[in-house]
């Protein structure tokens, strides 16, 4: 009997990608859309340093007691899986 191609309650799967990418729109089975944890942490820590890379203090001209590491713990907590 062939394996159904159904998603599974509480998985995450890729609907659209890139190409080559597995994905529902590009024909890909559900198994083979699934997101694996590892590779959705990777892409929230990519989007971390992205967002590290753009922040710029001046921005924030008036915050009194501002400190680097708890903007790091915001941008964390913001991009938690």
């Amino acid at each position: 009997m062939a394996e159904e191609n159904r998603p599974e309650y509480g998985k995450q799967y890729s609907l659209t990608g890139g190409h080559g990418q597995p994905c529902i729109a590009n024909g890909n089975s559900w198994k083979e859309s699934e997101v694996k944890k590892e590779v959705a942490e990777e892409e929230v820590e990519e989007e971390v340093e992205e967002e590290e890379d753009e922040y710029n203090p001046e921005n924030y001209a008036g915050i009194e007691d501002y400190h680097e590491e708890e903007y790091r713990e915001y941008i964390s907590n913001k991009h938690k899986v």
